[in-house]
């Protein structure tokens, strides 16, 4: 299940590809170059944008309780998911440095319409709604254990470099609401236990996780 939250299909690709063309030829189009660490919102003048991410890694940061719900590589298409509604629910928060291009949601639409683009902009929706399942189903758990336990599962599939850049505690206090304090012991605990290996804070060992605590 954690490995599909990692992977991108040949079909989600492409919508990609095809919106981001589009996005990119408007005659509204708005280039965004952003060093990492900054905050973007989806409105510009109080219009909705959607945004064609050209280079670098964003995260999709709650509005309510700042935590990330999704990280997202480029290329891809950001603000689809509120297309026909006025919700305000994520902002966006820069990774690295980046490369954007956005245009007005209605300015998308307006295109959609007259090329037919339709299934392109439901596959993209799609796909950003099964990450947002799987995520609900790793973090809404019967215990903190299992929701850190998910968590690290998800962390050690990333690949070396990006582990050596990532503190466990970061990821793990920045997506779930799981305390510090909890978070500290079960992860001592599980250092005791011989399951995992960390060195100044990142993952650099782990074997098979218990499946209870």
């Amino acid at each position: 299940m954690f490995t599909n939250m990692l992977v991108v299909s040949d079909q989600v690709q492409e919508a990609h590809k095809k919106i981001g063309i589009e996005i990119d030829n408007s005659p509204q189009k708005l280039r965004i170059i952003s060093s990492k660490k900054q905050e973007i919102s989806f409105y510009n003048n109080k219009e909705k944008s959607v945004f064609h991410l050209i280079s670098g890694e964003i995260e999709l940061r709650s509005t309510n309780s700042n935590l990330i719900v999704l990280n997202v590589y480029a290329p891809a298409i950001i603000g689809l998911s509120s297309i026909f509604t006025s919700n305000d629910l994520f902002y966006i928060n820069t990774v690295t440095d980046v490369e954007l291009i956005s245009i007005p949601m209605s300015e998308l639409i307006d295109i959609a319409n007259k090329k037919n683009l339709w299934i392109y902009i439901s596959t993209i929706m799609s796909h950003y709604l099964d990450i947002c399942y799987l995520r609900d189903s790793i973090l809404y758990q019967d215990s903190v254990y299992n929701v850190i336990k998910n968590h690290l599962e998800i962390l050690w599939r990333f690949k070396r470099d990006k582990l050596d850049e990532i503190s466990v505690f970061d990821f793990i206090l920045n997506r779930t609401p799981v305390s510090r304090s909890s978070l500290n012991k079960v992860l001592k605990d599980l250092v005791s236990g011989g399951y995992i290996k960390m060195n100044r804070g990142k993952l650099v060992e782990m074997n098979k996780l218990p499946s209870g605590y």
